[in-house]
């Protein structure tokens, strides 16, 4: 089972409101371990209720309070999403940060076989009209300078962004390796 430990956010240029703590996630699986890691895709799932509301991506006026993830990441979810509140206040909405792609889905990968990371509730996407899966750094919202304090806390708390690691769907976010 993963452990979680507290530890202070990144800090920023200034001290900041995103010195809120954020959960770390002590390890996280390859690939090729997610279902020894995380269990059967759609097993160890839980509802969580979100610090601030997300718009959906392809339907801004409805709201999501609640989502759903796999247990072992939710604590680290959560405490990413209030740091980002507090870091952006109401930047957030400004931003696209509250654009809400999806989270589980019991899904293949997007042009694949193989399943996607979504299929633990191990995974997140935010603002996907404006970080389009094949979009690299140069096109891509969530490439720009004011969205470095996004990065740093989801990285401070051990998630992986496929955008800054692999330059390319930087809507996603996940507890993968």
């Amino acid at each position: 089972m993963m452990q979680t430990t507290e530890t202070k956010a990144l800090p920023q240029k200034s001290q900041s409101p995103a010195q809120a703590r954020v959960v770390r996630l002590e390890s996280i699986p390859a690939y090729a371990a997610l279902t020894t890691f995380y269990g059967t895709p759609g097993t160890g799932l839980m509802t969580v209720t979100l610090p601030y509301p997300l718009r959906l991506s392809w339907d801004t006026i409805t709201r999501i309070t609640k989502t759903q993830c796999h247990k072992m990441v939710a604590k680290s979810l959560l405490s990413v999403l209030e740091a980002v509140h507090a870091e952006y206040g109401r930047s957030v909405f400004e931003l696209g940060l509250d654009l809400y792609g999806g989270g589980y889905a019991n899904r293949a990968q997007r042009g694949g076989a193989k399943l996607s990371v979504h299929a633990w509730g191990a995974a997140f996407d935010f603002d996907p009209d404006h970080n389009e899966l094949r979009m690299d750094r140069d096109e891509a919202r969530f490439a720009e300078p004011q969205y470095d304090a996004w990065w740093a806390l989801w990285e401070e708390a051990g998630w992986i962004s496929l955008g800054r690691t692999r330059n390319y769907d930087w809507m996603h976010v996940q507890a993968c390796r």
